[in-house]
């Protein structure tokens, strides 16, 4: 067959269409555009990712008319993937200032078809102009005779666009009062429940809508996020199971194999979700016909499943992590693949071996994060990324979507050189880690968010570190180096981890601290009792392993003047799963227990200088809350650890040289050395006295750390 036969041109044309779809994918969205304007061809033969190539490439390229106006062209030509073009259209009239009469216009264009409140919600919300969205609304209701509970649910869409979710809400409610209240606005209720906290009604929500229809997807997924919530990590699991029967996604089977308990109501509990997790690792097939990962993502919520395992105990993290990203891997393969083909600098100079880009003198460093707001994370790596020495270092702040902009994450933007926030789509994101030509991206927190994993698989830069964002291996192959004070040389050896341990000097980072930001407080302003023993264990509940449960009840039967301060999570339902659990565990404890709520840092301090004692928990122990209260709370009593996560307390004792520090080795000398201080008061006063004047120099204000890991960053991004 020549070149000029028609099964040539088309398959030519076919080859064309797949590299629009492939730049699509990777971010590249002027090319996919230029190639889908060349080879446009009839509707009825189109593929549907090619026939989104061209609406969706040139709104996310800036040409926001062109694009609401090849959408509209599919819509009136097509009546299929309208949930798509939609969202398409609304994207693009965010970044539009339109008259009404391009409403009307455009209304007329597509005449044919009837828009649903749905989707006539998702674009009126879009609109940043009042007068616009009303000009808007009173078009679709004339033109589509919309019922007034279908108005009612766009309205509440707009609010909770807004993020006016009571406003939303009320709206919804006064529906359900006059009992016409819609699938679409009981959907939305879930979702405004399920993300303000209120899980119980929001599976509620949820099976009212499985009454209808048992395929029900969406509200499939909100009960499986809603049961997660809850720790009820077995029905969890089921809810995601009966989405994979319909769907067969790849997220909800991750999802129904590897969901665990957030907090465990039992030792017991905790060891059967770590077996089947295990089992489940062992039998996972990846030869199982699937929809694709990005497919995936539109019919369930990911979890993040490893984000508990280190919790555990001492289990083969390394293995365990490993495996399971291997699973990831293959699941993302497509989307991996094709973005380390196009963006990776490792691909594009042919070699296995990181090679320097960058050709200034300075190294050019990332700090890739999603969790650079008030975050223990921006906590643990302000000190060196504000010290790095901008002779040596370009530094660049690289937000991951999603991240929140509080107070503290502006004030963060102010010590970098270059701030960059990421595209929702990862082709877009890997596009502009790429275009920064970094010499090393350090990834701070890999596991704190579901699919963390898969961006530092397609090798962004040359060279990819952690450090003890997460005190443990990532996993990941693809992080060359985990940076680790040598504080730590006598935990977890090279052989648990993953990356290549790098030994810095000094502490375990930069940590400034200003004595004046202490207000003494009194414990009535706490609504504590004046006349208590106040024990602090301010840790996240998922840290208060079960085992520990049995060293609160020894303490609390010491003396009953003993009352155990705990951090009470943001959920309710976690805060009694935790309490019936020490009821049944811990009973004495039970009764010398006290809840206190999240609390501004500087209230916190306040509370701390309050107490007599602080507690650090097993297996997983306290980091950044040791750090930030060393220098104005009591002595911590912890437990001599062997690894990283469960180790910073004894390691930092000893690295500022404490005398007779309230370090154990055994739970029976942990609480010998809980009532020794606690009957000593001046033992207990001149323990605290002293770790408050040595930590100066040493857990704070210790420099050492910075200079080493300017010698080992700057040198291995000058490595040839």
């Amino acid at each position: 067959m020549n070149a000029s036969s028609p099964g040539s041109q088309e398959e030519q044309m076919q080859e064309e269409e797949k590299r629009a779809c492939f730049f699509c994918r990777v971010g590249e969205y002027r090319k996919a555009a230029l190639l889908a304007l060349s080879h446009r061809r009839p509707i009825a033969r189109q593929t549907r990712e090619f026939d989104l190539v061209l609406p969706t490439a040139l709104g996310k390229s800036g040409h926001y008319r062109a694009s609401i106006l090849s959408a509209l062209k599919l819509l009136h030509s097509s009546g299929s993937f309208r949930g798509d073009l939609i969202v398409v259209i609304s994207n693009s009239v965010k970044s539009l200032s339109l008259k009404s009469s391009d409403i009307a216009s455009a209304l007329d264009y597509i005449d044919n078809i009837r828009l649903t409140p749905t989707e006539a919600a998702v674009i009126v919300s879009a609109f940043e102009d009042e007068a616009m969205q009303s000009f808007f609304l009173d078009e679709v209701k004339n033109r589509y005779g919309y019922a007034e509970e279908e108005l009612s649910f766009i309205s509440a869409y707009i609010s909770f666009r807004k993020d006016d979710l009571p406003t939303a809400m009320r709206q919804i409610q006064t529906d359900q009062a006059t009992g016409r209240c819609s699938s679409a606005s009981t959907k939305l209720a879930a979702r405004i429940l399920l993300n303000t906290g209120y899980l119980y009604p929001a599976r509620r929500y949820a099976c009212h809508l499985l009454k209808s229809d048992r395929q029900d997807v969406e509200a499939l997924d909100i009960l499986g996020q809603a049961l997660n919530g809850e720790a009820n990590w077995k029905a969890a699991r089921k809810a995601y199971s009966l989405i994979h029967e319909i769907t067969s996604d790849e997220v909800s089977k991750l999802n129904m194999l590897f969901t665990m308990p957030q907090v465990a109501g039992s030792a017991d509990e905790l060891s059967e979700s770590l077996e089947s997790f295990i089992a489940n690792l062992d039998a996972y097939s990846t030869e199982t016909k699937s929809v694709g990962l990005i497919a995936s993502l539109a019919y369930s919520t990911p979890i993040c499943h490893t984000f508990y395992l280190a919790y555990q105990g001492s289990i083969d993290l390394r293995w365990l992590l490993e495996t399971y990203y291997r699973l990831i891997r293959s699941v993302a393969h497509q989307v991996i693949q094709e973005n380390y083909s196009f963006h990776s600098p490792i691909n594009k100079l042919g070699s296995s071996t990181p090679i320097l880009r960058n050709a200034s003198n300075r190294t050019r460093i990332g700090f890739t994060s999603r969790n650079f707001f008030q975050h223990s994370n921006l906590q643990a790596h302000t000190g060196l990324i504000q010290k790095l020495s901008r002779n040596l270092f370009e530094v660049i702040l690289i937000h991951r979507h999603g991240v929140k902009k509080d107070m503290a994450h502006l004030e963060f933007n102010e010590y970098a050189d270059r701030v960059i926030y990421l595209a929702s789509d990862f082709g877009s994101a890997c596009k502009q880690i790429a275009d920064l030509e970094l010499d090393i991206n350090f990834i701070t927190d890999i596991g704190m968010n579901p699919l963390d994993g898969i961006l530092p698989m397609v090798r962004l830069a040359p060279y990819q570190v952690t450090g003890w964002g997460l005190p443990h291996t990532t996993g990941l192959s693809e992080i060359d180096y985990y940076l680790r004070s040598n504080i730590f040389h006598d935990c977890e050896g090279q052989n648990e981890y993953t990356e290549t341990l790098a030994s810095i000097d000094g502490y375990l980072g930069y940590f400034d601290v200003d004595r004046s930001s202490l207000i003494e407080k009194s414990t009535d302003y706490f609504l504590l009792p004046p006349d208590r023993f106040l024990v602090g264990c301010l840790q996240t509940l998922h840290k208060i392993h079960p085992d520990f449960d049995s060293y609160l009840e020894e303490i609390a039967r010491i003396d009953e003047s003993i009352l155990i301060i705990i951090a009470a999570s943001e959920s309710d339902v976690l805060n009694q799963r935790f309490v019936q659990r020490i009821k049944r565990s811990a009973p004495t404890a039970h009764k010398q227990i006290c809840f206190v709520q999240r609390m501004a840092m500087s209230d916190y301090h306040s509370l701390n200088h309050l107490l007599d004692l602080n507690l650090d928990p097993i297996h997983y122990g306290a980091g950044i809350t040791f750090i930030e209260t060393a220098w104005c709370g009591p002595p911590c009593i912890t437990l001599r650890g062997n690894t990283l996560r469960s180790a910073v307390v004894s390691r930092s004792y000893e690295y500022a040289k404490i005398n007779d520090a309230p370090i154990a080795n055994s739970k029976s000398e942990y609480i010998s050395l809980f009532e020794r201080l606690m009957k000593d008061g001046q033992y207990r006063l001149r323990l605290r006295e002293e770790i408050q004047s040595k930590s100066m120099g040493t857990i704070y204000n210790d420099y050492s750390h910075i200079k080493s890991c300017e010698e080992f960053l700057h040198q291995l991004a000058k490595a040839t």
